[in-house]
């Protein structure tokens, strides 16, 4: 804690110490490393001499104890590390700065960096503001302190070559607009990072101190280097001119990179967007349908997108806030000469900043346009589905109503066949009435007109017909009543299988 309330910068009214501290130990453990490696560039005015290199902990501390980074302008460039040979193995902590926690301390301390400046580098991923104010040491004078979080987004080349762990692997989750962004027309990822810079100035010495974080990737040195070599190449140029050193030329180089980055990312967005938009006209200006895997994907790449376009436009509206805020600021300390080519600076990079903010929202707006356009190619095709659908429908209508027609004239001939059948069965009980009742008689005449019968004197008078008679009436009355027998029981049997 005595790091953050020693500070001659910290202002209790403005920051809850334990609040930072405890922000701060998360933020060492997952970005602050154990290996300290920071470039500085010091300009000495009197001397004219540029003087650049690399210091690690141990020469960090001599340095600021022997007060060799105290006077002209000094730079101090905190990285990640820088991935310049990929066939090289990568050190373990290889996506975290290149600066340990008491390395990074003893910078705090030693040149006031503002404890609410710690607080938001530790809180990257939140909306953070930026701050500007004076504040007196009473060892050392009067300063003046600057410093603000400087959103970025660049894209780089995409490779599956690229090793995973260099400078480290990302979620896959492309709606979240912290991670990448593929877009495979233009087959590069959109990646976004910041920069944090703190700037004190010295009204009394006119010596000043700037500290930079960049939290951009280190497999693409190039682009976190380029900042660093227009600073050399800009203190070089001043040198051998007599206007003032005002140090509005490092706010202005980070802010013109990070613009033509932002435009560069913004081109190839609109790229994609582009060719969505062909090849979705394409496909209206065919007969082929769109599946809805195609749909689905190309539905979900719009939306993701449209995420990262609204993240980057409340970026750069960051970025100009922060730009109105060094304009103003550069504008009460300056005069003559200066002020005015410094407003002119500022006011052509706010310019720019206003145009790319445009872009973005343009882009924003042809999102929608290609959106509604998939939407409408989504309905055309569940038009014609439906039409196709009601097609068959139709057809299935009529093959049933031809069906159901065949139907009722099977059931008429069926019908037909039945009456046929219950005539045909009427005639035939008819024929076996007659028959069992005509049977019993004609058998038992049958009987008695054999010719053993003949020498039967009795028998053959005619007044035994009654014997006839005697044996016809009851066979034929038996007969008759085992067959109203037989058929109540047939139907009993029937009636007691159906229940």
């Amino acid at each position: 804690m005595d790091w953050i309330t020693s500070n001659a910068a910290y202002s209790p009214e403005l920051e809850h110490c334990s609040e930072i501290l405890k922000a701060f130990d998360i933020f060492q453990d997952s970005l602050l490393s154990d290996t300290t490696s920071i470039c500085f560039l010091k300009a000495d005015e009197q001397s004219s001499r540029l003087e650049k290199g690399i210091l690690n902990e141990a020469e960090l501390s001599s340095a600021l104890e022997k007060e060799q980074l105290s006077h002209g302008s000094v730079f101090f460039f905190i990285n990640k590390y820088l991935v310049k040979d990929r066939n090289a193995p990568l050190p373990h902590d290889s996506n975290k700065l290149r600066v340990s926690q008491r390395a990074f301390q003893r910078l705090s301390l030693h040149y006031s960096i503002p404890p609410s400046f710690t607080f938001a580098l530790s809180r990257y991923y939140l909306p953070t503001g930026r701050g500007m104010r004076e504040y007196a040491d009473s060892s050392a004078g009067r300063f003046i302190n600057i410093w603000y979080l400087l959103p970025v987004r660049v894209q780089v080349p995409c490779s599956n070559n690229y090793r995973e762990n260099a400078p480290g692997k990302e979620s896959s989750n492309a709606m979240n607009p912290f991670n990448p962004l593929h877009l495979p027309r233009p087959n590069v990822d959109i990646r976004g990072s910041f920069i944090a810079v703190t700037l004190r100035v010295s009204k009394t010495t006119g010596s000043s101190t700037c500290v930079i974080l960049n939290m951009m990737h280190g497999g693409w040195p190039k682009v976190v280097e380029e900042p660093q070599k227009r600073i050399a190449e800009s203190i070089r140029s001043r040198q051998k001119t007599p206007n003032p050193e005002t140090l509005s030329f490092a706010h202005l180089i980070y802010l013109t990179s990070a613009l033509r980055w932002w435009t560069n990312v913004l081109h190839s967005v609109n790229e994609q967007l582009i060719a969505y938009e062909a090849t979705l006209q394409e496909e209206m200006g065919s007969n082929k349908d769109t599946s809805d895997d195609v749909s689905a994907r190309l539905n979900r790449a719009l939306h993701s997108i449209d995420a990262h376009l609204h993240r980057y436009r409340s970026e750069l509206s960051s970025m100009e806030g922060i730009t109105l805020d060094l304009a103003s600021h550069y504008a009460t300390i300056c005069d003559g000469d200066t002020a005015n080519k410094v407003s002119q600076d500022f006011s052509q990079v706010l310019s720019q900043i206003q145009a790319t903010s445009t872009f973005a929202k343009e882009l924003e707006k042809k999102i929608q346009n290609i959106l509604a356009l998939l939407f409408n190619r989504i309905q055309t095709s569940s038009d014609q589905l439906l039409v196709e659908n009601g097609r068959a429908m139709h057809q299935i209508l009529r093959a049933t109503q031809d069906e159901a027609r065949m139907t009722h004239k099977m059931a008429d001939e069926q019908m037909q066949l039945a009456e046929e059948m219950k005539k045909d069965s009427v005639a035939m009980k008819t024929i076996a009435v007659v028959t069992m009742f005509f049977l019993p008689g004609a058998s038992f005449a049958a009987l008695l007109s054999m010719p053993f019968f003949d020498d039967n004197a009795w028998l053959a008078q005619t007044s035994r017909l009654w014997v006839w008679l005697i044996l016809t009436i009851p066979s034929t009355l038996l007969a008759f009543a085992f067959y109203m027998y037989w058929r109540k029981r047939e139907e009993r049997r029937r009636s007691d299988a159906q229940v």
